[in-house]
Protein backbone atom coordinates (compact mmCIF):
# COMPACT_ATOMS: atom_id res chain seq x y z
CA UNK A 1 0.00 0.00 0.00
CA UNK A 2 1.43 3.41 -0.91
CA UNK A 3 2.33 5.54 2.08
CA UNK A 4 0.44 8.52 0.68
CA UNK A 5 -2.77 6.56 1.16
CA UNK A 6 -2.04 6.27 4.90
CA UNK A 7 -2.43 9.98 5.52
CA UNK A 8 -5.68 10.35 7.20
CA UNK A 9 -8.23 9.46 9.62
CA UNK A 10 -10.72 9.44 8.87
CA UNK A 11 -9.75 10.11 5.48
CA UNK A 12 -10.47 7.40 5.17
CA UNK A 13 -12.63 5.12 7.37
CA UNK A 14 -16.09 6.34 8.42
CA UNK A 15 -14.20 6.49 10.32
CA UNK A 16 -11.34 7.69 7.24
CA UNK A 17 -8.42 8.32 8.17
CA UNK A 18 -11.04 7.44 8.87
CA UNK A 19 -10.60 4.00 11.20
CA UNK A 20 -13.87 4.02 13.01
CA UNK A 21 -13.72 4.37 16.76
CA UNK A 22 -16.29 4.44 19.52
CA UNK A 23 -19.57 2.58 19.87
CA UNK A 24 -23.25 3.23 20.04
CA UNK A 25 -24.86 1.67 23.10
CA UNK A 26 -23.58 -1.90 23.35
CA UNK A 27 -20.13 -2.37 21.77
CA UNK A 28 -20.33 -3.18 18.09
CA UNK A 29 -17.59 -4.71 15.94
CA UNK A 30 -15.26 -2.05 14.62
CA UNK A 31 -15.34 -1.99 10.80
CA UNK A 32 -12.12 -3.17 9.22
CA UNK A 33 -12.72 -1.58 5.85
CA UNK A 34 -12.60 1.99 4.66
CA UNK A 35 -16.03 2.83 3.26
CA UNK A 36 -14.87 6.32 2.31
CA UNK A 37 -12.60 4.84 -0.35
CA UNK A 38 -14.03 3.84 -3.73
CA UNK A 39 -12.50 0.36 -4.03
CA UNK A 40 -15.30 -2.22 -4.10
CA UNK A 41 -13.03 -5.23 -4.58
CA UNK A 42 -10.10 -4.27 -2.36
CA UNK A 43 -9.27 -6.12 0.88
CA UNK A 44 -10.37 -4.27 4.00
CA UNK A 45 -7.79 -1.92 5.50
CA UNK A 46 -8.00 0.47 8.43
CA UNK A 47 -6.12 3.70 7.70
CA UNK A 48 -4.87 5.56 10.77
CA UNK A 49 -3.95 9.25 10.72
CA UNK A 50 -0.33 9.57 9.74
CA UNK A 51 1.58 6.52 8.56
CA UNK A 52 1.29 3.88 11.27
CA UNK A 53 2.17 0.20 10.95
CA UNK A 54 -0.93 -1.96 10.47
CA UNK A 55 -1.00 -5.75 10.46
CA UNK A 56 -2.35 -7.02 7.13
CA UNK A 57 -5.59 -8.98 7.21
CA UNK A 58 -6.09 -12.32 5.47
CA UNK A 59 -5.87 -12.40 1.70
CA UNK A 60 -9.37 -12.63 0.25
CA UNK A 61 -10.33 -14.13 -3.07
CA UNK A 62 -12.79 -11.66 -4.51
CA UNK A 63 -15.46 -12.65 -7.03
CA UNK A 64 -15.88 -10.43 -10.05
CA UNK A 65 -18.42 -7.64 -9.56
CA UNK A 66 -20.00 -6.01 -12.62
CA UNK A 67 -20.77 -2.36 -11.84
CA UNK A 68 -24.42 -1.38 -12.24
CA UNK A 69 -24.74 2.30 -11.22
CA UNK A 70 -28.37 2.61 -12.35
CA UNK A 71 -29.37 -0.53 -10.48
CA UNK A 72 -27.49 0.65 -7.38
CA UNK A 73 -29.29 4.01 -7.47
CA UNK A 74 -32.63 2.20 -7.76
CA UNK A 75 -31.77 0.11 -4.71
CA UNK A 76 -30.94 3.19 -2.63
CA UNK A 77 -34.27 4.72 -3.67
CA UNK A 78 -36.05 1.86 -1.86
CA UNK A 79 -34.37 2.55 1.49
CA UNK A 80 -36.27 4.56 4.11
CA UNK A 81 -34.52 7.05 6.42
CA UNK A 82 -36.40 6.76 9.73
CA UNK A 83 -35.76 8.94 12.76
CA UNK A 84 -35.15 6.71 15.78
CA UNK A 85 -36.47 7.46 19.24
CA UNK A 86 -32.99 8.50 20.37
CA UNK A 87 -32.53 10.88 17.43
CA UNK A 88 -30.25 8.49 15.54
CA UNK A 89 -31.43 7.50 12.06
CA UNK A 90 -32.44 3.98 11.14
CA UNK A 91 -32.28 2.76 7.55
CA UNK A 92 -35.30 0.66 6.69
CA UNK A 93 -34.81 -2.08 4.11
CA UNK A 94 -35.44 -5.80 3.71
CA UNK A 95 -32.14 -7.72 3.82
CA UNK A 96 -30.22 -9.04 2.11
CA UNK A 97 -29.53 -5.97 0.02
CA UNK A 98 -26.53 -5.58 -2.26
CA UNK A 99 -24.93 -2.91 -4.44
CA UNK A 100 -22.19 -3.36 -7.02
CA UNK A 101 -20.17 -0.31 -6.03
CA UNK A 102 -20.13 2.95 -4.09
CA UNK A 103 -23.30 4.96 -4.54
CA UNK A 104 -25.01 7.79 -2.68
CA UNK A 105 -28.48 9.31 -2.42
CA UNK A 106 -29.16 12.80 -1.08
CA UNK A 107 -32.24 12.38 1.12
CA UNK A 108 -32.35 16.01 2.23
CA UNK A 109 -30.04 18.81 1.06
CA UNK A 110 -30.03 20.64 4.39
CA UNK A 111 -30.69 24.31 5.07
CA UNK A 112 -27.41 25.44 6.61
CA UNK A 113 -24.11 26.58 5.17
CA UNK A 114 -23.23 25.46 1.63
CA UNK A 115 -20.53 22.76 1.50
CA UNK A 116 -17.70 23.40 -0.95
CA UNK A 117 -14.82 21.18 -2.02
CA UNK A 118 -11.99 21.47 0.50
CA UNK A 119 -14.28 22.27 3.43
CA UNK A 120 -13.90 20.58 6.78
CA UNK A 121 -17.14 18.71 7.47
CA UNK A 122 -18.34 17.35 10.80
CA UNK A 123 -20.84 14.49 10.55
CA UNK A 124 -22.51 11.63 12.40
CA UNK A 125 -23.35 8.34 10.78
CA UNK A 126 -24.99 4.99 11.44
CA UNK A 127 -23.88 1.99 9.38
CA UNK A 128 -26.06 -1.04 8.62
CA UNK A 129 -24.98 -4.39 7.20
CA UNK A 130 -26.64 -5.21 3.89
CA UNK A 131 -26.70 -8.95 4.55
CA UNK A 132 -28.59 -8.71 7.87
CA UNK A 133 -29.92 -5.15 8.14
CA UNK A 134 -28.34 -4.92 11.60
CA UNK A 135 -26.62 -1.82 12.94
CA UNK A 136 -22.86 -2.32 12.47
CA UNK A 137 -21.62 0.93 13.96
CA UNK A 138 -22.86 4.37 14.97
CA UNK A 139 -21.33 7.65 16.10
CA UNK A 140 -24.61 9.03 17.42
CA UNK A 141 -23.71 7.65 20.83
CA UNK A 142 -20.20 7.09 22.10
CA UNK A 143 -17.35 9.07 20.62
CA UNK A 144 -19.60 11.50 18.76
CA UNK A 145 -19.24 13.22 15.38
CA UNK A 146 -16.35 12.61 13.02
CA UNK A 147 -14.44 15.10 10.86
CA UNK A 148 -13.24 14.83 7.28
CA UNK A 149 -11.71 17.14 4.70
CA UNK A 150 -14.05 16.95 1.70
CA UNK A 151 -12.12 16.60 -1.55
CA UNK A 152 -11.70 14.24 -4.48
CA UNK A 153 -8.43 12.82 -3.21
CA UNK A 154 -8.03 10.56 -0.17
CA UNK A 155 -11.75 9.78 0.20
CA UNK A 156 -14.61 8.29 -1.75
CA UNK A 157 -15.36 10.42 -4.81
CA UNK A 158 -18.94 9.19 -4.58
CA UNK A 159 -19.42 10.57 -1.09
CA UNK A 160 -17.50 13.73 -1.95
CA UNK A 161 -19.86 14.35 -4.88
CA UNK A 162 -22.86 13.94 -2.57
CA UNK A 163 -21.47 16.34 0.04
CA UNK A 164 -20.25 19.08 -2.30
CA UNK A 165 -23.14 21.38 -3.11
CA UNK A 166 -25.31 20.18 -0.24
CA UNK A 167 -25.70 22.10 3.03
CA UNK A 168 -25.19 21.64 6.76
CA UNK A 169 -28.06 19.45 7.91
CA UNK A 170 -27.88 17.28 4.80
CA UNK A 171 -28.98 13.64 5.09
CA UNK A 172 -27.18 11.21 2.79
CA UNK A 173 -27.52 7.46 2.32
CA UNK A 174 -24.14 6.12 1.22
CA UNK A 175 -23.55 2.50 0.23
CA UNK A 176 -20.39 0.65 -0.59
CA UNK A 177 -19.28 -2.91 -1.16
CA UNK A 178 -17.30 -4.23 1.78
CA UNK A 179 -15.34 -7.32 2.78
CA UNK A 180 -14.99 -8.16 6.43
CA UNK A 181 -11.30 -9.05 6.46
CA UNK A 182 -11.93 -10.81 9.77
CA UNK A 183 -12.40 -14.28 8.30
CA UNK A 184 -11.05 -15.65 5.02
CA UNK A 185 -14.03 -15.43 2.72
CA UNK A 186 -15.00 -14.85 -0.87
CA UNK A 187 -18.27 -13.20 0.15
CA UNK A 188 -18.82 -9.54 -0.59
CA UNK A 189 -21.56 -7.63 1.18
CA UNK A 190 -22.78 -4.07 1.25
CA UNK A 191 -22.70 -1.47 4.00
CA UNK A 192 -25.40 1.19 4.04
CA UNK A 193 -24.68 4.38 5.94
CA UNK A 194 -27.00 7.14 7.14
CA UNK A 195 -24.83 10.28 7.14
CA UNK A 196 -26.00 13.48 8.89
CA UNK A 197 -23.90 16.62 8.33
CA UNK A 198 -23.52 18.62 11.55
CA UNK A 199 -21.20 21.46 10.54
CA UNK A 200 -18.92 22.71 7.77
CA UNK A 201 -16.25 25.37 7.57
CA UNK A 202 -13.50 26.43 5.20
CA UNK A 203 -9.99 25.73 6.49
CA UNK A 204 -7.06 28.06 5.94
CA UNK A 205 -5.21 27.59 2.66
CA UNK A 206 -1.91 27.54 4.56
CA UNK A 207 -0.36 28.58 7.85
CA UNK A 208 -0.70 32.29 8.58
CA UNK A 209 0.69 34.36 11.42
CA UNK A 210 3.93 35.58 12.92
CA UNK A 211 7.09 34.16 11.36
CA UNK A 212 9.49 32.92 14.04
CA UNK A 213 13.22 32.30 13.81
CA UNK A 214 14.01 28.72 14.89
CA UNK A 215 17.42 27.67 16.23
CA UNK A 216 20.04 27.46 13.48
CA UNK A 217 20.83 23.81 14.21
CA UNK A 218 17.35 22.69 13.15
CA UNK A 219 16.54 21.75 9.55
CA UNK A 220 16.05 24.89 7.46
CA UNK A 221 12.54 25.13 6.01
CA UNK A 222 11.95 27.06 2.78
CA UNK A 223 8.46 27.76 1.44
CA UNK A 224 7.46 27.97 -2.22
CA UNK A 225 5.05 30.67 -3.33
CA UNK A 226 2.10 28.31 -2.84
CA UNK A 227 3.26 27.28 0.63
CA UNK A 228 4.88 23.97 -0.30
CA UNK A 229 7.76 23.37 2.15
CA UNK A 230 11.22 22.01 1.43
CA UNK A 231 13.96 21.35 3.93
CA UNK A 232 17.73 21.53 4.20
CA UNK A 233 19.22 19.30 6.87
CA UNK A 234 22.21 20.42 8.97
CA UNK A 235 25.46 19.30 7.37
CA UNK A 236 26.72 16.07 8.96
CA UNK A 237 24.35 16.53 11.89
CA UNK A 238 23.17 13.42 13.67
CA UNK A 239 19.47 12.86 14.23
CA UNK A 240 18.26 14.11 17.62
CA UNK A 241 17.36 11.42 20.12
CA UNK A 242 14.28 13.20 21.44
CA UNK A 243 11.12 14.59 19.89
CA UNK A 244 11.35 18.22 18.77
CA UNK A 245 8.32 20.41 18.10
CA UNK A 246 9.28 23.87 16.85
CA UNK A 247 6.79 26.53 15.77
CA UNK A 248 7.88 28.20 12.53
CA UNK A 249 4.76 30.33 12.01
CA UNK A 250 2.70 31.28 15.06
CA UNK A 251 -1.03 31.31 14.32
CA UNK A 252 -3.67 32.98 16.44
CA UNK A 253 -6.51 30.45 16.19
CA UNK A 254 -7.87 27.98 18.75
CA UNK A 255 -5.43 25.73 20.59
CA UNK A 256 -5.50 22.09 19.50
CA UNK A 257 -6.34 19.72 22.37
CA UNK A 258 -6.29 15.95 22.78
CA UNK A 259 -9.28 14.16 21.27
CA UNK A 260 -9.95 17.01 18.86
CA UNK A 261 -9.27 16.74 15.12
CA UNK A 262 -6.39 18.57 13.45
CA UNK A 263 -6.92 19.45 9.78
CA UNK A 264 -3.46 19.73 8.26
CA UNK A 265 -1.35 20.16 5.17
CA UNK A 266 2.08 18.58 5.51
CA UNK A 267 5.24 17.22 3.97
CA UNK A 268 7.43 14.54 5.53
CA UNK A 269 11.02 13.36 5.08
CA UNK A 270 13.48 10.90 6.50
CA UNK A 271 16.43 12.43 8.33
CA UNK A 272 18.61 11.97 5.24
CA UNK A 273 16.28 14.29 3.31
CA UNK A 274 14.34 11.63 1.41
CA UNK A 275 10.72 12.76 1.00
CA UNK A 276 8.14 10.07 1.72
CA UNK A 277 4.76 11.81 1.95
CA UNK A 278 3.07 15.15 1.22
CA UNK A 279 -0.38 16.63 0.70
CA UNK A 280 0.91 19.66 -1.23
CA UNK A 281 1.05 18.08 -4.68
CA UNK A 282 -2.76 18.07 -4.85
CA UNK A 283 -3.24 20.96 -2.38
CA UNK A 284 -5.24 18.59 -0.18
CA UNK A 285 -5.89 18.73 3.53
CA UNK A 286 -6.11 15.72 5.85
CA UNK A 287 -8.05 15.35 9.09
CA UNK A 288 -6.04 13.68 11.87
CA UNK A 289 -7.77 12.64 15.11
CA UNK A 290 -5.67 13.66 18.10
CA UNK A 291 -6.49 10.43 19.89
CA UNK A 292 -4.14 7.78 21.19
CA UNK A 293 -4.16 4.69 19.01
CA UNK A 294 -5.35 6.54 15.91
CA UNK A 295 -2.41 8.82 15.19
CA UNK A 296 1.34 8.31 15.49
CA UNK A 297 2.50 9.14 19.05
CA UNK A 298 5.08 11.62 17.79
CA UNK A 299 2.45 13.53 15.82
CA UNK A 300 0.18 13.70 18.86
CA UNK A 301 2.97 15.01 21.06
CA UNK A 302 4.23 17.37 18.38
CA UNK A 303 0.91 19.01 17.50
CA UNK A 304 -1.30 19.11 20.59
CA UNK A 305 -1.06 22.50 22.30
CA UNK A 306 -0.36 24.49 19.13
CA UNK A 307 -2.72 27.06 17.62
CA UNK A 308 -4.66 26.86 14.39
CA UNK A 309 -2.83 28.81 11.71
CA UNK A 310 0.57 27.68 12.97
CA UNK A 311 3.25 25.87 11.01
CA UNK A 312 5.15 23.35 13.11
CA UNK A 313 8.40 21.49 12.44
CA UNK A 314 8.16 18.11 14.18
CA UNK A 315 11.17 15.77 14.37
CA UNK A 316 10.12 12.32 15.54
CA UNK A 317 12.64 9.76 16.84
CA UNK A 318 12.07 6.08 16.02
CA UNK A 319 10.61 5.21 19.44
CA UNK A 320 7.71 7.63 18.78
CA UNK A 321 7.34 6.65 15.13
CA UNK A 322 7.86 3.09 13.82
CA UNK A 323 10.68 1.83 16.07
CA UNK A 324 12.38 -1.09 14.28
CA UNK A 325 9.50 -1.79 11.91
CA UNK A 326 9.75 -1.10 8.18
CA UNK A 327 6.59 0.63 7.01
CA UNK A 328 5.79 1.20 3.33
CA UNK A 329 9.42 1.76 2.41
CA UNK A 330 10.38 3.76 5.50
CA UNK A 331 13.44 1.90 6.85
CA UNK A 332 13.49 0.50 10.39
CA UNK A 333 14.80 2.90 13.01
CA UNK A 334 14.03 6.00 10.95
CA UNK A 335 13.84 9.51 12.36
CA UNK A 336 11.00 11.38 10.64
CA UNK A 337 10.79 15.10 9.86
CA UNK A 338 7.38 16.73 9.35
CA UNK A 339 6.49 20.29 8.40
CA UNK A 340 2.81 20.67 9.27
CA UNK A 341 0.42 23.54 8.58
CA UNK A 342 -2.42 23.42 11.10
CA UNK A 343 -5.24 24.82 8.94
CA UNK A 344 -8.25 23.93 11.10
CA UNK A 345 -9.15 22.57 14.54
CA UNK A 346 -12.39 20.73 15.27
Amino acid sequence: MELTRWRGVMAAVMVVGLGVVGCAGEPAPTPTSSPLVDSPTSPAVTEPAGPTPTSPGPTLEMPEVVPDPEGDAAILATIDWVEGADGAPVLGFAPPLFVTGPTARLVESGTGRLINEGDTVVFDYAMFAGDTGDLSYSTFAGDGPQTISVQHTGMSQTLADALIGSHVGAKIIFATVDSSGQQPSNTLFAQFMAVLVRDARTPLERAAGQMLRPPAWLPKVTLASDGTPSIGLPVQAGAPGQLISQVLILGDGPVLAMDQTAVVKFSAWLWDGTAFDSTWADQASMAWPMTEGQTMPGLLEGLVGHRMGSQVLVIIPPNKAFNDTEVAGVPPGSTLVYVIDLVDVQ
